[in-house]
Formats: structure tokens, C-alpha cells, sequence
């Protein structure tokens, strides 16, 4: 059950958010893969991620078109706040010889040609370099924050981080995340220790809601014999 559940509806969406931006998160692109999404990093994307997801939204008592709306449209607070974060990231590097080189590497890598590939794709493919993608990303959790402006107590931002790094045990992508976890500490004002304190307890809870769920399984099982 989500620490969450009973919240307000508007930190239950913030929750959402920010889960569905630490989905994307991956250090692995694979950019061959068509998720189905309206993410900008669809790529990240992963039906293990949706599933989680689904369970996400029952834990947290909201509706589906809650996820919908984020995934399937770029009218809502995360495509927005990603949106402002590429420009501005985009407008700082765009010049940078160094990044232009490393985007033509990334092309190359991924098998793109730069001829026959357009000014915005290539474009594209530079948000994806691991620094300038990181730093999207940080400038857009920025962005979904101050657009909520919730006012969250030192317990409630505790709880949030909580849910995050429990969510990335699921997602599988926990190490891909830490840079996350760290700007949001910072922009949560906690320190940064509670990060391996709360992934111990998140390995905890994981196991033995696995184990609950195998007893139950059993118990089903042993009843309907």
C-alpha cells in the first residue's frame, strides 16, 4: 500500500509525475523501441514500467485517466515542464563543440544517418547524451515542483522520497535514478544519507510484500483444492 493513499489529490498527481519521470530515467536507450507513449524520452519507456505504473495508480486510490493523460497527451504538468527543461538545456549547449561531436557519436552508435536525418531529429538525439539528458531532466523536476507549489512538510518529503526509490526497485532502474534522488533532496532540503536508509527499507518492504503474496497464492490454492 502506498504511503500516500491517503493524501490530497494533488499530491497523489504530484506523485504520479514524479513517478512517471523517474521511468525514463534509464542510462539504456532503446531507440529502436515504439512504446506507445507521448513521452519525450518514450524510449526509456517499457511495458514493466506501465504495469507498475497501473499498480501505482490502485495503491494511490486515483483514476486511470489520471496515467493517461500523462502518457497519451502533451497537455499536463510533466510534457509541459519537460518541454520548457529542453529548451533551456538546449539553448545552453547547442553551440558546444564537444556535445556536438558527442550527438554525432550517440547518431553513429545508434546506426542514424546525419544525412538524410532532419535538423529536429538530430536535435533530438542530443538530448539523449547521458549529461545533457540528466540535466533535463533535473531542470524539468524543478519545473513540476514549483508548478504544484505544494506546501509539504519535512514528513511528507520524506515520504515522497520513500515512494521514489521503492518505485525504482520495481522499475529496476534504481542506480540509473541517484542523480534524481540528489536533486531532489536538495530541493527537499533533506539530506542526502536518508537515500541508502530508505533503499534498505525498500529492499525490506519489497521482499516481504513478495512473500505476503506468495502466502496468499498458497492459501488460495490450499482453499480451492
Amino acid at each position: 500500500m502506498s504511503l500516500l493513499q491517503k493524501y490530497s489529490s494533488s499530491e497523489k498527481e504530484l506523485a504520479l509525475e514524479l513517478a512517471v519521470l523517474i521511468s525514463i530515467a534509464d542510462n539504456e536507450l532503446n531507440y529502436y523501441s515504439n512504446n506507445g507513449t507521448k513521452l519525450y524520452f518514450d524510449h526509456y519507456f517499457n511495458a514493466n514500467k506501465r504495469n507498475v505504473l497501473n499498480l501505482y495508480l490502485e495503491e494511490l486510490d486515483i483514476e486511470r485517466k489520471n496515467l493517461d493523460k500523462i502518457l497519451n497527451s502533451y497537455d499536463n504538468n510533466l510534457s509541459q515542464s519537460i518541454t520548457r527543461a529542453v529548451d533551456i538545456v538546449f539553448s545552453k549547449y547547442r553551440d558546444d563543440r564537444n556535445i556536438q561531436k558527442d550527438t554525432l557519436v550517440l547518431m553513429e552508435k545508434l546506426g542514424i544517418s546525419i544525412i538524410s536525418t532532419s535538423p529536429a531529429a538530430i536535435n533530438k538525439c542530443m538530448t539523449y547524451i547521458p549529461m545533457i539528458k540528466e540535466e533535463i531532466l533535473c531542470v524539468a523536476l524543478k519545473g513540476i515542483l514549483d508548478k504544484k507549489d505544494l506546501k509539504l512538510s519535512e514528513k511528507d518529503k520524506k515520504t515522497f522520497l520513500f515512494e521514489l526509490i521503492y518505485l525504482s526497485l520495481l522499475y529496476g532502474n534504481y542506480e540509473s535514478i541517484i542523480f534524481i534522488l540528489r536533486k531532489l533532496c536538495n530541493l527537499f532540503s533533506i539530506d542526502f544519507e536518508y537515500v541508502d536508509e530508505f533503499k534498505d527499507m525498500a529492499k525490506e518492504y519489497y521482499f516481504a510484500r513478495n512473500k505476503l503474496n506468495s502466502i496468499n497464492e498458497n492459501i488460495r490454492e490450499l482453499i480451492e483444492e
